[in-house]
């Protein structure tokens, strides 16, 4: 049976399972500049037999791992990978989503048949020269031309003589390292106020520098819920010890109390997949941080929906495409092949926080940190 495979233009971030074939046009090395042990990342752009494009990055502490595994002009068969917007100055494609490699990402060596091997899309030089070219977005164009280098460590320039009197400068701009958490000390957090520890207290983060943390402790981060996952399942039946209690013989089982139990109350249990410009992953909202989210208990907003409701409560659904500040804790001690998930510790979806939170981080669109 032939295998079936995803198309990039239907990669998006509402799931965590996609599967590609496609053909590595370009793969490149991005300079670190505060170092020159490692690149800071390796960056590939795609393209599926549709000839759809994507772009992906493989993260520094990762390239160790899959830099033998890959050849520009080769088609894989990529799984396991994070989504992010693609958003920024000077991308590769005009893929609304790029693709992040991941400790749990698979590559296999697919078929040269698979894909085309004609790979090039080449742009009309007097269409990118005519003024109105959209310069967000890189191009490949073939040029006959005598020219020179200049620059300096941020910006480099080629002059292009078009066999005419006129030079074009085309501009390359590299970016500096993304941003690091940082060790923060430890408070009273009941004498703390949500702006305090967004905005003071707490480090910020990226959802792609979390998945990278080696040590345990708390980060602060912007970013936008795209998908309530299990959607009916959004809270779960408690005991008083607040452990899930199973049905079992018109009662429920709490493993952690070892018996059968007859009260039990309902509990928030969130699972939300959220998305900053960096990278998308599974964060999990529990019962003390949803009602003070929502300003009322799982009790009260099952009473509030009514018996004959179908589904999970508007207020949950309202929560799509909104943008929140997360305060979360790093997963260290959890080892598993596939994609980890955290815990939201604290959430807020306040105005004017937020907005202080992106001045003060130069956070723009989705998250993105300018």
């Amino acid at each position: 049976m032939t295998p079936s495979y995803d198309s990039i233009a239907s990669v998006n971030s509402n799931k965590e399972s996609w599967n590609l074939m496609v053909r590595v046009v370009r793969l490149w090395y991005v300079k670190n500049l505060g170092s020159n042990k490692l690149p800071f990342s390796m960056e590939m752009v795609m393209v599926d037999k549709n000839g759809d494009r994507i772009h992906a990055t493989v993260r520094r502490s990762l390239i160790y791992k899959f830099e033998n595994d890959m050849k520009e002009g080769e088609i894989y068969n990529f799984t396991n990978f994070g989504v992010a917007t693609n958003i920024g100055e000077y991308r590769t494609t005009k893929h609304q989503y790029k693709l992040n490699f991941q400790y749990a990402t698979k590559v296999k060596k697919g078929a040269d048949k698979l894909v085309s091997p004609h790979l090039y899309v080449i742009a009309n030089p007097s269409d990118i020269f005519a003024g109105d070219y959209d310069t967000d977005y890189l191009v490949a164009i073939e040029l006959d031309y005598d020219g020179k280098a200049y620059g300096s460590k941020h910006n480099l320039c080629i002059e292009v003589d078009l066999q005419s009197d006129v030079y074009y400068c085309l501009g390359v701009e590299e970016e500096g390292d993304s941003p690091s958490p940082a060790i923060c000390m430890l408070q009273d957090t009941s004498k703390i106020s949500i702006e305090d520890d967004f905005l003071n207290i707490t480090p910020m983060t990226t959802i792609e520098a979390l998945k990278d943390m080696k040590m345990e402790t708390s980060l602060v981060f912007c970013g936008v819920v795209k998908v309530i996952l299990d959607e009916d399942d959004w809270f779960y039946t408690a005991c008083i010890c607040h452990k899930k209690g199973y049905p079992d013989e018109k009662m429920y089982f709490c493993e952690k109390c070892n018996k059968h139990v007859v009260t039990v109350f309902p509990r928030y249990r969130l699972k939300l997949r959220i998305i900053d410009s960096t990278d998308s992953s599974t964060f999990v909202v529990f019962d003390r941080d949803g009602a003070e989210l929502f300003k009322k208990s799982c009790s009260d907003m099952i009473d509030s929906m009514g018996p004959k409701s179908n589904g999970p409560p508007k207020e949950l659904i309202d929560m799509v495409d909104k943008t929140f500040l997360f305060k979360v804790d790093t997963n260290v001690k959890e080892e598993t092949r596939y994609e980890k998930s955290y815990r939201v510790k604290k959430m807020t979806d306040d105005v004017d926080v937020i907005a202080k939170f992106k001045a003060k981080y130069s956070v723009g669109e989705c998250g993105s940190y300018e």
